[in-house]
């Protein structure tokens, strides 16, 4: 069954790419359809070649702007970390309850 599916997919889309190319080369002879297809075929073609990197340049941004989030947020837990760090040690100074040497830690 899973098979026919993928079978089945794959003749359609086959279909779908034979089917206009057949069209377009039993209608060549017809000058305004030949004119109006290649004015067509260019658009999308340079729409293609435009369009595809700066789709790729926002995404690249986009992702940039994330990952400059998430270092941020990164960077704050460590930060916090290493404060409850040394408020602990602090507070174990303070109270001179353990024969411990303990280290004070600054965050980078």
């Amino acid at each position: 069954m899973k098979m026919q599916k993928k079978v089945l997919a794959w003749f359609m889309i086959g279909a779908l790419l034979v089917i206009p190319v057949l069209y377009f080369f039993a209608r060549v002879p017809d000058t305004a359809f030949r004119d109006g297809a290649m004015g067509n075929w260019f658009a999308t073609m340079v729409g293609v070649l435009v369009g595809i990197p700066i789709g790729l340049e926002i995404d690249r941004r986009q992702r940039k702007a994330q990952e400059k989030v998430q270092a941020e947020k990164r960077a704050k837990a460590d930060r916090d970390q290493v404060g409850q760090y040394n408020r602990d040690v602090e507070e174990r100074e303070g109270r001179q309850e353990l024969g411990v040497v303990c280290v004070r830690v600054e965050a980078a």
